[in-house]
């Protein structure tokens, strides 16, 4: 998993659906041995109550810093 508390992300997507704000956002790693940023995580994210409030404002290409981070997967 490539995000956690205190990382940056960068925002691609916003759809505000109504009761939660859909965002898709990657984070960037640099690689030791070459010195490039490599994606870490890229997908989907849900923001939700407070967050989902403040959601809602982003753009494409914005950056934000990640607060309190709860991941869960459906398969």
């Amino acid at each position: 998993m490539g995000f956690f508390t205190g990382a940056y992300a960068t925002v691609w997507r916003v759809e505000d659906k109504e009761k939660y704000t859909k965002v898709i956002l990657s984070t960037s790693r640099k690689n030791k041995e070459t010195g490039e940023y490599e994606t870490d995580f890229n997908d989907y994210v849900n923001f939700v109550g407070e967050a989902h409030q403040m959601a809602k404002s982003l753009k494409p290409r914005d950056r934000i810093r990640l607060g309190n981070v709860s991941c869960t997967n459906w398969y």
